[in-house]
C-alpha cells in the first residue's frame, strides 16, 4: 500500500514540478529541475520494476501481461535516464556515472538481459526472487541518492535565486524612498 500511495503522490506532483520548469524564468532553475523529474520518473519506474520482477522470478516466469510491462519500464527509465543526463550539471552527471558502476546497476542490467533472452521463462534461472528484489531495492537506493542530491541542487539555487530577487528589492525600495526623500526637501 506505501508503494502505491507514493506512486499516487509523485503523480500528482509531477505536473506541479514540470510547470515550475516551464515557467521559471531562471534558465539555470528550469534545467535543473528537468534534470530533477528526469530522476524521480526514473525512479519510479524502477521502483515498480522490482516487484514485476521478484514475483516473476519467484513463479518461475513472467505472465505476458507483467513481461510487456517489465518491458516498458525498463524502456520508459531509458528515457527518463537520458532527459536526466540532457539536463544535469557536470557534478551529477558524474555522481550518476558512478552509481552506474556500482554492482546493483550492473546486476539488474544483467537480471533484465536473462529475461530477455529467456522471453520470460525464468524457471531455473541462476537468481531467485529475493536476489532480485536485493538487487533492485539497491539499484532504486542508489538513484534517490542522486534524487537527493538533484533536490539540493535545486533547492541551493532557488534560495540564492530568492535572495537575489530580495536584495533587488531592497534596492529598489532604498531608491524610491531616496527619490520621494529627495522631491520633497527640493519642494521646499
Amino acid at each position: 500500500q506505501f508503494e502505491v500511495g507514493q506512486q499516487v503522490l509523485a503523480a500528482g506532483l509531477m505536473p506541479i514540478l514540470e510547470s515550475m520548469a516551464v515557467q521559471s524564468d531562471n534558465a539555470e532553475i528550469s534545467r535543473h529541475i528537468m534534470a530533477y523529474v528526469g530522476l524521480l520518473n526514473a525512479v519510479e519506474s524502477a521502483g515498480q520494476e522490482r516487484p514485476a520482477a521478484t514475483s516473476a522470478f519467484a513463479s518461475g516466469r513472467f505472465a505476458a501481461p507483467v513481461y510487456i510491462t517489465y518491458m516498458q519500464l525498463i524502456a520508459e527509465q531509458a528515457v527518463f535516464l537520458d532527459s536526466f543526463r540532457t539536463y544535469a550539471d557536470p557534478a551529477l552527471q558524474a555522481a550518476f556515472q558512478k552509481a552506474q558502476k556500482a554492482d546493483a546497476f550492473y546486476n539488474v542490467q544483467h537480471l533484465r538481459d536473462y529475461v530477455v533472452r529467456t522471453r520470460g521463462d525464468v524457471r531455473g534461472s541462476p537468481y531467485d526472487a529475493s536476489y532480485v528484489f536485493d538487487q533492485s531495492t539497491a539499484k532504486v537506493a542508489l538513484l534517490e541518492a542522486l534524487v537527493g542530491q538533484a533536490n539540493q541542487t535545486v533547492l541551493d539555487l532557488c534560495r540564492h535565486d530568492a535572495n537575489r530577487a530580495a536584495m533587488l528589492f531592497r534596492l529598489l525600495a532604498g531608491g524610491a524612498v531616496i527619490g520621494i526623500a529627495l522631491v520633497i526637501l527640493m519642494g521646499f
